[in-house]
């Protein structure tokens, strides 16, 4: 079928006629819609009841006014708070979308009698009339009618539901958003954009969607809880000044004041903040989280399966041995521009010059580099040689296939592959040569060239083919690379090479970078297939190195490790590895090398194709949970120390220590403003030397005990302090503003001995300036409510005197003190 180029004038126009080729997104959420989903929460709904009945009291004669404005502040700044915080963290995750940019291969002129170049441009700048160059791992960007195809295959699953793949061939129309898993092909671009029939179902496909994490759901529960226990305790204060014969309107308000105050209401939102302010650290050292549902997957990792090839290599591959079955060893420094056997290769190659760059294979820009070394260049060559057929390299043969004219009645056949997928002459390889170049770590790849009848089947000639020669490659480890894998080692985190290349080769690169160790074992795709499921599992606690491995053979592998109980993060850039990055609980893709189909299977992108990047990705996602963790401590624990001092001192007192108006105060004073940026913690600096996080519960990791702890050290010192201002004549209005001062200022404090694991140090406390300056904040408007008449009497809060103030301030500092003490306690009897 003809085609023929446009030239970058046309292509311009077109842009300007037809619009950039995107799908137009979802319209935002609405205000409206917005306020009441957030009013749906359960503590905006707990917020609205007691406002609806503090309301309700007011008018009946048995209220105060400021306890309906206090309630409905805070119900509003809940909201108002959730909903900016969700806008930012939308907003910050959108960006995020930038780092990964698809770009396509096209067809383009510089002027309409030039001949046509091979260039990469955005996805987003194709137009109408374009040629498409495509290839196995590409995701199709277009509409498009074939105008060549050799072996195409195309996945249609997304608009069909049909999991088979569909053969294509020329004058066939192809999809946008559909995934290529074989062959080659050029494509006349027939639509873009909403003109396209996946533009069409767009509106059905672009639909927003909410990704819950299990940490979401574990909050939702633990916020479930709380209101529960909340409502319970806040029952159980009626009944009890009920029974010491409080008016019911008086007994109701000290009931809602505690159910109120004891529901943490900006948890969720600080959930929310630190998924987004995570994932976009995260991205900034280059690893782009793809879905949000995998961050805290990312943080319980302990195996990492990586493929070799640019993930633990560099990926630049050069060619430093050169055999010949004529001529054996040749040197690279020879003349070889006359050399039959480079020039074999040099055709049987797809890989292309672009601006002094190399696009395509790195195996065979090796063979390019090589053969621009000589002055020998494909196109010369093809003028030549034409190819007039070819077979494209396909994990399932392991080998390419290209058939050149060479004169009336002769066609040349040239297969290159691995020595052992080659179907070669029995007993024609050397394999003393191959073992050497092995064991010094060199890919190996072998080419045949056969001459057959030019009006013949090919394929009936592609047994038994002679050997020509073999190339030996070297691609050294990344720099950076053993050192990362040191630090997965001391965290618990086991790293797995899966490689194609000859076990030889794969031991030789993985004792490099220890990853195989005196008494690993290293297994061959043919002893995964002789082994049994049970018999494999079993090996799996000693194999660090798997060569010749088919994709079939990874998902196995993934699977048999994840039922061992095993969080397997998987690497792969091919479009065979699609289904093993979709097995694996983590799948990490490269953005640089990677194929459509490799990215948009995976959870993580690294998008400087480095495998250290892997780990600030894993400090992150650790760093994510810790901060949620530390967010709930902050947050819970005062809540129930609130509950146990209100039903302890109404049993003792018949009253209420707190009233509703303070509690609510203390909770977002002291609570909601500093506890919004533990979110900003970086992750610290021994995050690493920890185990995975597993999938623990809520409460794990020690979280229940410091609960408790700082629950129960709040309320004896309260309890404490009661009993010292009774015993030395204090009202019980100095006893309850100094409670309220103890409870507010003391909660704001000790954030320091939370928010960090390790023990508290002047650089810890700098460390987070926007916590700082909220702590500085918070203080300053908890103090002014004391000393400010207007406040302090609005608050039903008194006077203090010296003597109180100096008492007052010991304990505020004494939960701090008791945290700190205990944490450091603990951390030395983990030392022992």
């Amino acid at each position: 079928m003809k085609y023929e180029a446009l030239t970058d004038n046309q292509a311009k126009q077109a842009l300007i006629q037809f619009g950039p080729n995107r799908l137009n997104e979802a319209p935002p959420e609405s205000i409206v819609h917005k306020i009441v989903k957030h009013v749906r929460e359960l503590p905006s709904l707990v917020l609205l009841f007691a406002l609806i009945l503090s309301f309700y009291m007011v008018l009946a004669g048995h209220g105060q006014w400021l306890e309906v404005i206090v309630i409905a502040g805070v119900l509003l700044l809940n909201i108002g708070l959730g909903m900016y915080q969700e806008h930012a963290a939308a907003v910050s995750l959108a960006s995020l979308q930038e780092f990964s940019i698809q770009e396509v291969l096209v067809l383009r002129r510089a002027t309409a009698d030039a001949m046509p170049q091979t260039i990469k441009i955005s996805a987003e700048n194709i137009v109408p009339g374009d040629i498409l160059s495509l290839k196995a791992g590409d995701k199709i960007s277009a509409d498009a009618v074939l105008v060549k195809a050799e072996n195409f295959n195309v996945d249609e699953s997304i608009l069909t539901g049909e999991s088979e793949s569909v053969t294509k061939a020329v004058t066939d129309d192809i999809y946008s958003g559909t995934h290529i898993v074989s062959g080659s092909a050029l494509a006349k671009v027939t639509a873009t954009g909403m003109s396209t029939q996946i533009g069409n179902i767009a509106e059905s496909l672009s639909e927003n969607t909410v990704q819950e994490t299990n940490l979401n759901k574990k909050m939702n529960q633990l916020i479930r809880y709380l209101s529960v226990i909340a409502l319970i305790s806040g029952i159980a204060i009626v009944v009890l000044l009920q029974i010491y014969q409080e008016s019911f309107t008086e007994a109701l308000l000290a009931g809602i004041a505690l159910a109120v105050a004891a529901v943490p209401e900006t948890l969720p939102v600080i959930v929310t903040i630190s998924f987004a302010v995570g994932i976009t650290r995260i991205a900034r050292r280059q690893a782009l989280v793809t879905r949000v549902s995998a961050v805290e997957t990312v943080g319980n990792i302990d195996i990492i399966c990586s493929d070799k090839t640019g993930t633990l290599t560099q990926n630049k591959m050069t060619i430093v041995n050169f055999w010949t079955v004529s001529d054996g060893n040749i040197s690279l420094q020879n003349d070889l521009s006359q050399n039959s056997a480079l020039q074999y290769l040099l055709l049987n190659t797809d890989a292309v010059f672009q601006d002094e760059q190399i696009l395509g294979d790195a195996t065979e820009q090796s063979i390019l580099k090589l053969a621009a070394e000589h002055h020998l260049k494909r196109q010369d060559l093809e003028i030549t040689y034409p190819r007039i057929a070819e077979l494209p390299f396909d994990s399932a043969h392991k080998y390419m296939v290209t058939i050149h004219q060479l004169n009336d009645e002769e066609n040349l056949l040239l297969v290159k592959g691995a020595p052992e997928s080659v179907p070669l002459r029995q007993n024609i390889l050397p394999e003393q040569l191959i073992n050497e170049w092995s064991r010094q770590g060199q890919r190996i790849l072998a080419l045949s060239a056969r001459r057959i009848p030019r009006d013949s089947d090919w394929r009936d000639y592609l047994q038994g083919l002679p050997l020509t020669a073999m190339i030996g490659i070297m691609d050294p480890p990344k720099s950076g690379v053993a050192e990362a894998i040191q630090q997965f080692h001391q965290a618990g985190i086991r790293t797995i090479m899966i490689t194609g290349d000859h076990v030889k080769t794969a031991i030789a690169i993985a004792k490099q970078l220890h990853i195989y160790r005196n008494g690993d074992l290293a297994l061959t795709g043919q002893d995964i297939s002789d082994l049994s499921d049970q018999a494999l599992s079993q090996r799996l606690t000693k194999a660090t190195v798997f060569a010749r491995v088919t994709p079939q053979d990874k998902i196995r592998l993934v699977r048999l490790l994840q039922e061992r109980g095993h969080t397997v993060a998987m690497t792969g850039d091919g479009v065979n590895d699609a289904p093993a990055l979709k097995q694996a609980n983590v799948g990490i893709a490269m953005e640089q090398t990677g194929t459509d189909v490799a990215k948009e299977a995976s959870d993580v992108i690294l998008m400087d194709d480095n495998f250290t990047t892997i780990v600030p990705a894993i400090a992150g996602g650790r760093g994510i949970h810790n901060n949620i963790m530390k967010a709930t401590e902050f947050l819970v624990g005062v809540n129930f120390a609130q509950i146990l001092l209100m039903l302890i001192m109404t049993f003792i007192t018949q009253s209420p220590l707190l009233t509703a108006t303070q509690l609510l105060v203390i909770n977002i004073l002291a609570d909601g403003i500093p506890g919004f940026f533990l979110a900003y913690e970086q992750p610290e600096k021994n995050i690493l030397d920890a185990p995975p996080l597993r999938n623990q519960s809520v409460f794990g990791g020690g979280l229940g005990h410091r609960l408790a702890f700082r629950a129960t050290a709040y309320t004896f010192i309260l309890l404490i302090l009661y009993v010292i201002t009774d015993m030395l004549g204090y009202s019980l209005a100095v006893s309850q503003t100094m409670s309220f001062l103890v409870l507010g200022l003391g909660s704001i404090i000790d954030i320091y001995a939370i928010k960090t694991r390790a023990p508290l140090t002047l650089s810890a406390i700098a460390r987070n300036i926007r916590l700082n300056i909220a702590v500085i904040v918070a203080v300053i408007i908890m103090i002014s409510t004391a000393i400010i008449p207007i406040l302090r009497e609005a608050l039903s809060l008194t006077t203090l005197d010296g003597q109180a103030w100096v008492i007052c301030t010991i304990a505020i500092f004494l939960p701090l003190v008791l945290l700190e003490t205990r944490k450091r306690w603990v951390l030395a009897a983990h030392t022992r």
